[in-house]
């Protein structure tokens, strides 16, 4: 084989490597953009149906709103927690109460007491005041009316709104 065509080969084995570079590129391109375009449509069903289900559960929560929150529902069950509410607060006072009482329900009647415990002395009153007995508080005076007419000591009508 002569040295010409020896290169001619050459270049024919480098020019057919090329075009299969070409089309080996050409063809990954066109699985590349398939699966780009898949990609694509995946993703569009996916926002749609996240758009559905977002929409389903809005119209879920308006209905177990329109249910739950009637006035009678909020009414009942606010009434409810007012009741345990009151009970709850109430309790403290409760056990006072039967903690104070109970020495009187035995037998043997109630053990004197020389120095009540401090929230259990005579009628929830505490320290000294304990000790003092109670007395009704003085009745305020009334407050003499307001003068009517003129202040100077003239004497004029007085004029009473709505009349001229």
């Amino acid at each position: 084989m002569s040295a010409v065509d020896y290169r001619a080969e050459a270049r024919a084995d480098k020019a057919a490597v090329a075009e299969q570079r070409r089309q080996d590129a050409a063809a990954a391109e066109q699985r590349r953009a398939a699966r780009q375009l898949a990609d694509d449509e995946r993703a569009a069903r996916l926002s749609a149906q996240q758009a559905a289900d977002k929409a389903r559960r809005k119209e879920d929560k308006a209905a177990w709103r329109r249910e739950k929150l009637t006035a009678q529902n909020v009414y009942r069950t606010g009434t409810l927690g007012l009741v345990v509410a009151s009970g709850l607060a109430s309790l403290p006072a409760q056990v006072m109460h039967f903690v104070e009482i109970s020495p009187s329900r035995h037998p043997a009647g109630p053990a004197p007491l020389r120095d009540p415990p401090v929230g259990l002395d005579s009628g929830g009153r505490r320290g000294r005041d304990a000790r003092r007995p109670r007395t009704a508080p003085p009745r305020p005076t009334p407050a003499p009316p307001p003068p009517r007419g003129r202040q100077d000591g003239r004497s004029t009508p007085v004029r009473r709104p709505g009349r001229l």
